[in-house]
């Protein structure tokens, strides 16, 4: 019995160290508000694979913004995660909460705007919003999960992503290039070809309008203007190659529904219009959904929050 009793202790130790240890860096922020590693570290650390930003950025902002909640907030997807709150705030002298998250569909955005209400009572909603996801097929859940975790801190121990976190947030604690590292923004002809495939067949051949999406957004909407919450859109320019597409697929009606429909709910800043200069160049983007950061900072945050 006493052997027995000693190589289950055996078998437990790195169990229990392994614990501890993400107890102690707490890769989320959950147990404790701060600690020794900075927030810029463990951010980064989320945010390092296109593998990881979906889950680490909802989890992330789930619990961060229930800790310190702002006023005006930003929900959407990865166009949405490029906008700077720090430059919104120079210009409007206002703190902003930014909700974006890479790889967030129509069912994540509703999802979070009540979790946001929940909270707090907004002054300003802006929800950036796409084409390419306004489909009922795109019905993933990633709010779920962040709830899950939430409601269940033991899955931090039973999760073997949260100790390679643990371990990457110890490692750059104090790496300062790592940190810093900026992604480069070149033109990319193979991942550009790839995404427009990928659209091809897996998104543009196989929408279904999603009736119970306009439906969510319109119950947003009438809840803003119930309480009195100044509600704004954001649709960003979609590159050329993207509309082609959309031609190529007979979808032209589609789209303008999908414009009609967002307008009926508040007020759009519409980025994605004919004539525009932005959408014609290929070298504005980094994809094709993607602009680059420099002409997100100089052209699109000052005409929103400036004009």
């Amino acid at each position: 019995m006493k052997k027995i009793l000693m190589r289950l202790f055996y078998f437990f130790i790195p169990l229990i160290i392994a614990s501890l240890f993400i107890l102690i860096i707490d890769p989320y922020n959950y147990f404790f508000n701060h600690n020794f590693i900075p927030d810029n570290v463990k951010f980064k650390v989320v945010n390092r694979s296109a593998e990881s930003m979906p889950r680490g950025n909802t989890l992330w902002k789930y619990i961060d913004f229930g800790r310190h909640p702002k006023k005006n907030i930003i929900i959407g997807d990865s166009r949405a995660y490029d906008l700077n709150v720090s430059l919104i705030k120079k210009i409007t002298n206002q703190d902003y909460y930014n909700f974006g998250v890479p790889g967030a569909n129509y069912k994540s955005i509703i999802e979070t705007f009540w979790y946001v209400a929940k909270i707090i009572k907004p002054d300003k909603i802006y929800i950036q919003t796409s084409f390419h996801t306004y489909t009922s097929t795109n019905n993933y859940y990633l709010m779920t999960d962040a709830k899950k975790v939430c409601k269940s801190p033991y899955l931090f121990f039973t999760r073997i992503y949260f100790l390679s976190e643990s371990i990457l947030d110890f490692y750059y604690r104090t790496d300062s290039n790592y940190v810093n590292q900026v992604k480069a923004e070149k033109f990319d002809e193979v991942a550009w070809n790839k995404t427009l495939k990928n659209q091809r067949e897996s998104n543009l051949n196989k929408r279904i309008y999603p009736v119970d999406y306009y439906n969510q957004l319109k119950e947003i909407s009438d809840y803003c203007k119930k309480n009195y919450i100044e509600l704004n859109f954001i649709i960003f320019p979609d590159q050329k190659d993207f509309h082609d597409l959309i031609t190529s697929y007979s979808l032209n009606n589609d789209y303008l529904k999908y414009k009609d429909d967002i307008h009926s709910l508040g007020n759009v800043i519409d980025f994605d219009l004919p004539g525009s200069t932005l959408i014609p160049d290929r070298n504005n983007y980094r994809d094709i959904y993607h602009l680059k950061l420099e002409l997100i900072n100089d052209s699109i945050i000052p005409a929103i929050w400036k004009n």
